[in-house]
């Protein structure tokens, strides 16, 4: 095809690194390998990788050394064990940072530091914490002990805000934090069944919505049917918008819930 490159002079982020390792002046900038991950490249960019489980994953290019420094940390909170070497001290990365990355499986955090998606994904983190430690609007604004935990959180799709009456609720989440429905095991985890039980929710303004919370044996899938329609249509939902739950519990003056 016309102008098409010739496949045998094509270069990755990875041939384009030159001189890394010599520690040599290269035009107007010293090559630096002073952080974990970060690579010199020759658009006098920095890249960023991490290997885990025999493989590489590409990180992004970067402006700075220390952008790339940081994509690399937040990859190795993710992917490594606690206690492996970061380029920053690990009291810059607070608490919140690794509650964060708990609700993402390992692709959409690499993906989200690759896109440069991860800031804007963490401040908004870290906003509903914000909202989620304020008290309880209503009867509940004096209750002691009264606490809030975040519990799940899911990326609308066009089948949850469809005319169909039907959430979906990631599995782990409905095992983990739901009550159990139906009947019998099937040695999993999973229950079987299709009997349900009403969930009732409080939004921020205190308003209830109560979903019929059900798995259905047979497609295997953990729902909120009925009630659930409501909720969409009131709060003008749509696709690729984010719903959080989150449970309220009381804590006595020992700390047990």
């Amino acid at each position: 095809m016309e102008g098409s490159p010739n496949s045998n002079n094509k270069t990755t982020p990875y041939q384009k690194i030159s001189g890394r390792c010599s520690g040599t002046d290269t035009g107007s900038r010293r090559l630096s390998t002073r952080f974990k991950g970060v690579l010199p490249l020759e658009s006098h960019k920095w890249g960023a990788r991490i290997s885990f489980n025999y493989r590489a994953y590409w990180l992004g290019t970067y402006s700075t050394e220390e952008e790339a420094a940081i994509a690399y940390d937040r990859a190795a909170l993710k992917l490594l064990k606690t206690d492996a070497p970061l380029n920053l001290p690990y009291s810059i990365y607070t608490p919140q940072e690794k509650s964060f990355q708990s609700w993402y499986s390992d692709d959409e955090i690499l993906n989200m530091i690759k896109d440069k998606t991860y800031s804007s994904h963490f401040t908004a983190f870290l906003v509903h914490q914000s909202l989620a430690k304020k008290t309880l609007p209503g009867s509940l604004t004096n209750a002691k002990g009264l606490s809030y935990e975040m519990l799940f959180h899911k990326e609308l799709t066009q089948i949850d805000v469809s005319n169909a009456d039907l959430f979906q609720i990631p599995k782990e989440y409905a095992l983990q934090f739901l009550p159990p429905v139906g009947n019998n095991s099937s040695g999993n985890g999973v229950q079987m069944g299709r009997d349900s039980i009403d969930i009732t929710f409080y939004d921020k303004y205190y308003r209830p919505w109560t979903f019929r919370y059900s798995y259905w044996g047979r497609i295997k899938v953990f729902l909120f049917a009925k009630g659930w329609r409501d909720f969409v249509i009131m709060n003008s939902l749509n696709p690729g918008d984010t719903v959080i739950f989150y449970g309220c519990y009381h804590v006595d003056e020992e700390g047990q819930k």
